[in-house]
């Protein structure tokens, strides 16, 4: 919201990239390419990130599936000055939801896969405990 406060991390991205991370956040059907105003160390920036399609909002927002929080979260945790305490209000505000498909999406698997490679092969303990040490 506008005047929020938001942690984060900034990466450059080469245009020829741009295709593939649009199909991996469902752009254009799920989410939009928007341009944003950041306040970051080295002063003020404008970035690119993802927004939901109006059509896609919902009065009562659903939580996230318990491996894309843990994706997120572990993203957190891995970036050095990421404030715990910012990280603690993701984790509360973002309770997940078990994921229960089956069989298991593309998504699902590539995020657990990457999760283990960084050291969490329990990432569930991820939705519970800030405080774990980083892998």
């Amino acid at each position: 919201a506008t005047g929020e406060t938001s942690w984060g991390v900034l990466f450059s991205v080469e245009s020829a990239s741009l295709a593939g991370l649009d199909a991996a956040e469902g752009a254009p059907d799920h989410y939009y390419r928007a341009t944003v105003t950041v306040q970051t160390n080295d002063g003020v920036r404008e970035a690119m990130t993802y927004l939901a399609q109006p059509k896609m909002l919902t009065e009562i927002p659903d939580q996230p599936w318990d491996w894309y929080l843990a994706v997120i979260l572990a993203g957190a945790k891995a970036c050095p000055g990421m404030p715990n305490s910012w990280i603690e209000k993701v984790r509360k505000v973002g309770q997940s939801k078990p994921y229960s498909r089956q069989p298991p999406s593309n998504s699902f698997k590539e995020a657990v896969k990457q999760l283990e490679a960084a050291g969490h092969t329990k990432w569930q303990e991820l939705l519970h405990n800030i405080t774990e040490s980083k892998p």
